[in-house]
């Protein structure tokens, strides 16, 4: 048996949580583009928006969600500057 201690715990960076759920979603909703699932992600991060709006009102199309115009501007801006 090992020992549990403070230094079995670990801290997650934002960045290490972000790509985890990424990982996951992309495994979660394999028909859906994973570019277009980070890039959902990043618009809700940047515009300080939980995740949960992105998976509920676009992955699972739940559209009683309403739309947020922060992330959809953002995530349209992501989009535009990577077509440059």
């Amino acid at each position: 048996m090992s020992n549990y201690d403070a230094s079995s715990i670990t801290i997650k960076s934002d960045a290490t949580r972000h790509w985890e759920i990424h990982r996951t979603l992309v495994d979660d909703y394999p028909m859906k583009p994973p570019e277009w699932i980070a890039r959902g992600l990043e618009a809700c991060e940047l515009a300080g928006v939980h995740c949960g709006y992105f998976i509920n009102r676009y992955l699972d199309g739940d559209k009683s969600i309403p739309m947020n115009k922060d992330v959809d501007d953002i995530f349209n801006e992501i989009l535009k500057s990577e077509m440059m």
